[in-house]
């Protein structure tokens, strides 16, 4: 089963113009706080929301950052209409590299080739605030998850939800997160060229990126989304544990399945029998519904 979110969790829930605005500032003191860039009220920005792991590609992105920069500068954008780039993400206790990560980023950051874009690289280890994460993700122009190795990422589904386009590298269970060429974006891991040209068309090519979040906000696209949302997931629970409750117990399920005027037909209490063409859960996996 999928890692799941929850529509209604912090993570996911809708924010006014003012909300967005608090929250930006409250970003941009944590950065500040750390000796980073905050982020601009009046430039769009790229961003990726991971933690400091070896396996997330924070270099790569940096690197697909540094090759966009140039490509837009050789269109003859000025460099106050380009995108900033946020890497951010929340801390935790049991995660031995982050310190070290951070640091190497911080590092990479001060190299010559990438010195003349690092006052627009926003690079921050937050707080444990969902809002503050939803703040920033929503704001943002796409999402990038470049990760190296990875199993499903959860970062990913709320990017889509939030109709925010996803370049990705195509690592673990990513490539079912994304639809290629309509959803997001699908790279072949560690090609930093092939992340910049298509961050570059994003950017510069407004209708081809407005394909895209239409896309997003299509009833097919919820539709398919809903399976990585938390009540679908309980559907999952519930059918796991009635096969492990009555594995190897056919006689029991047989006793456990209601008649089918128990489910099939039930009164209203207002003179009216309602019909709820009742399926059971198995059916959906099984096919037979």
């Amino acid at each position: 089963m999928p890692a799941a979110t929850d529509e209604l969790d912090g993570l996911n829930k809708k924010m006014s113009a003012a909300d967005l605005e608090y929250y930006r500032r409250v970003f941009n003191r944590c950065a500040e706080d750390q000796g980073s860039p905050g982020i601009s009220a009046d430039r769009p920005y790229v961003i990726q929301i991971a933690r400091f792991d070896p396996a997330k590609g924070i270099p790569d992105v940096i690197q697909s950052y540094r090759i966009f920069r140039e490509q837009l500068t050789a269109k003859g954008l000025e460099s106050d209409q380009h995108p900033q780039l946020v890497i951010c993400g929340h801390g935790s206790i049991d995660d031995p590299d982050g310190t070290v990560i951070y640091d190497q980023v911080m590092e990479m950051l001060a190299q010559s080739e990438y010195l003349p874009y690092a006052k627009d690289i926003c690079v921050t280890r937050l707080p444990a605030s969902d809002q503050l994460l939803c703040a920033i993700l929503r704001s943002s122009f796409c999402a990038l998850q470049l990760s190296h190795r990875e199993g499903f990422e959860i970062k990913v589904t709320e990017s889509l939800a939030k109709y925010k386009p996803v370049i990705a590298f195509r690592s673990g269970g990513i490539p079912l997160q994304i639809e290629d060429g309509k959803t997001g974006i699908l790279i072949e891991r560690g090609n930093t060229q092939g992340v910049a040209d298509a961050l570059t068309r994003l950017y510069t090519d407004n209708d081809y990126y407005q394909e895209f979040v239409n896309e997003l906000r299509t009833k097919e696209q919820d539709s398919k989304r809903q399976q990585f949302f938390t009540p679908f997931q309980s559907v999952n629970w519930l059918y796991l544990a009635t096969e492990l409750a009555y594995k190897g117990n056919d006689a029991a399920i047989v006793k456990a399945q209601p008649q089918a005027e128990d489910i099939e037909g039930t009164y209203m209490g207002n003179g009216q029998t309602r019909n709820w063409n009742a399926k059971y859960v198995r059916q959906f996996w099984q096919g037979t519904a």
